[in-house]
């Protein structure tokens, strides 16, 4: 049985079983791939993975499937079979539906190296991306070759600093290679500088809003230097850029993602410096602002907020923000996130000296990885 037959059979068969928020739509997608019209679902429970900004390996596809399927079936050579048969001009739709499903990435990168070939002859934007991602995932530096061929073959200056972008996180997060990293985000700021991007129906997003993830992504490597002042330069750079497009009212759901990114990160600096008024504030506006214009990144916001709170040793409310984090993640598609908010409650508890409590909540965060208990509470 391969990833595409095993969707269909859990549509066939779905009854009255509990699955995991947004289960049965991913299985409906991955179901349909081999069909010409199948559209994505683009939700906080089908998260577009091999477009992340962080180039990040998601254990949550793979956290899912391991708890709903079990492990057997992703060593089974048949299973990503249809990742090697079908169609160049339909691989990146495959990859995406399979990572989305399994999580899977080292079978991935398998077939994008057996695929090599054909994947240069094709010469496509979207899959040398989702190429460089998958790649980057399991830190293969090839992976920066692939994110060149995707500048190279761009239509549009958006998808060309989108390519630079990604590939200097890669540089950073997953290769530690920061004076490359340096280097293009420079050519991303003279890239974008020359070039007004109107905002349109197919892409609106703001020549600042990537001047902003320039600044971050510098931002973020000075932290990792220890260098907090040139850390703070950055990240004060990066949140005006971000506040001069909400003044201008062009706040898009990408450009929303960007936006809270930024204001986590500038929140984390002010803790780190000790500057916790200010962190407090901008971990608030973040919170009132992903109420107002992108609820999917709320329960994020309260979470990483949580942990702020934490380390400010404010453990009332770090734990309140936590239980809030923890009731919307259990309606999304995060166990990562999830966990990472209940280990916050816990230890806030534990501070507060509520300690049964804190113990039924840890006894739960391994036993129940996927929040069922919390959806049936």
């Amino acid at each position: 049985m391969d990833f595409i037959e095993l969707a269909q059979d859990f549509l066939k068969h779905s009854g009255s079983r509990l699955y995991p928020a947004g289960f049965l739509t991913r299985m409906r997608y991955i179901s349909d791939l081999y069909l010409d019209d199948s559209k994505r679902p683009q939700s906080v429970t089908s998260p577009m993975y091999l477009t992340d900004l962080g180039v990040r390996k998601f254990a949550d596809p793979e956290t899912i499937f391991v708890s709903v399927v079990g492990e057997n079936l992703l060593e089974t050579k048949e299973f990503a079979e249809p990742l090697y048969s079908i169609s160049i001009n339909e691989l990146a739709k495959f990859l995406d539906g399979y990572i989305l499903f399994t999580g899977d990435y080292s079978t991935a990168a398998n077939v994008i190296h057996a695929r090599k070939e054909d994947i240069v002859k094709k010469n496509d934007y979207r899959l040398y991306l989702y190429s460089a991602m998958i790649l980057a995932a399991v830190e293969d530096v090839e992976s920066l070759n692939y994110f060149d061929k995707a500048y190279d073959v761009a239509e549009s200056i958006q998808d060309e600093l989108s390519a630079k972008h990604r590939k200097s996180v890669a540089c950073v997060k997953r290769f530690n290679l920061f004076d490359s990293a340096l280097d293009i985000l420079d050519e991303i700021r003279v890239l974008a500088n020359k070039n007004v991007i109107v905002a349109d129906t197919t892409n609106p997003i703001s020549t600042k809003a990537f001047l902003a993830l320039a600044d971050n992504l510098q931002a973020f490597i000075h932290l990792k230097l220890n260098e907090h002042d040139s850390a703070l330069k950055y990240i004060l750079s990066a949140s005006t850029q971000c506040r001069q497009v909400i003044k201008n009212e062009n706040i898009t759901p990408e450009f929303a993602r960007y936006y809270v990114q930024v204001a986590l990160n500038k929140a984390e600096l002010f803790v780190k410096m000790k500057a916790f008024d200010d962190a407090y504030s901008e971990y608030k506006d973040n919170i009132d602002f992903c109420s107002i214009y992108c609820h999917e990144y709320l329960s994020e916001a309260y979470a990483i907020g949580s942990i702020g709170l934490f380390r400010m040793n404010k453990y009332m409310q770090a734990l309140n923000w936590s239980t809030i984090a923890i009731n919307l993640i259990c309606r999304e598609a995060s166990p990562r996130r999830l966990k990472v908010a209940r280990k916050i409650r816990v230890a806030c508890l534990c501070k507060m000296n509520i300690l049964d409590l804190a113990n039924k909540d840890a006894e739960l965060i391994d036993k129940d990885p996927l929040g069922y208990t919390l959806l049936e509470s």
